[in-house]
């Protein structure tokens, strides 16, 4: 499962968003009754969200400055002016911007994977093996009667399941035995044993 990014674009976008709200309401006045003070504080939000939006595009990395359509955005933040051109130029820019951006991210492919319940026989295991390591086995034999010693549940895979114990297991597959040891050993990124004469 691909886990989506973090939103690099969440300030711009917000930025977006307020510039094309303030441009709305302030095309909206007229038709509104609004107190003296209340006409100012609409009129006012369009520069605020001009400034803020030009913010956004001056954070952003160069390699997305270089973009035609923030370039187009950054030429049409005229703060001092903000005609209702200006503002809808610049949120059409902006808006296209972000598609593009969007067109590049990575989906989910897909089902989430099910978290993977671990045996608690293994849990047990993992622990008494790692207990073990610290008193540096010779051999994997030694190994499995020290898991005999310390009552640690038989594992519920084969030589073991079928020899109904550790060393019948042992004493029935012995490679067997050993490749599943090996393979829990290595998994708990444990010590290697010490190597045998060679032949």
């Amino acid at each position: 499962m691909i886990m989506p990014p973090l939103d690099q674009y969440a300030e711009l976008r917000k930025s977006i968003v307020d510039l094309k709200v303030a441009g709305e309401n302030r095309d909206r006045l007229p038709t509104l009754e609004l107190s003296g003070r209340e006409i100012t504080r609409v009129q006012e939000s369009v520069p605020t969200a001009m400034r803020q939006l030009r913010d956004a595009c001056i954070r952003l990395p160069a390699t997305d400055r270089d973009n035609s359509n923030i370039r187009d955005l950054i030429n049409h933040l005229n703060v001092t002016k903000c005609s209702p051109d200006d503002v809808h130029l610049a949120v059409t820019y902006g808006e296209a911007f972000l598609a593009e951006a969007d067109a590049h991210v990575p989906k989910e492919i897909g089902k989430p994977k099910k978290r993977v319940r671990r045996n608690p026989k293994y849990e047990r295991i993992d622990k008494a093996l790692q207990e073990i390591a610290e008193s540096r086995p010779r051999t994997q034999e030694e190994i499995l009667l020290s898991l005999d010693g310390r009552r640690v549940a038989t594992p519920p895979a084969e030589p073991f399941l079928t020899a109904r114990g550790r060393m019948p297991g042992f004493r029935r597959d012995a490679p067997a035995a050993r490749a599943w040891l090996s393979k829990r050993w290595a998994k708990l990124n444990l010590l290697s044993l010490p190597r045998g004469p060679k032949k």
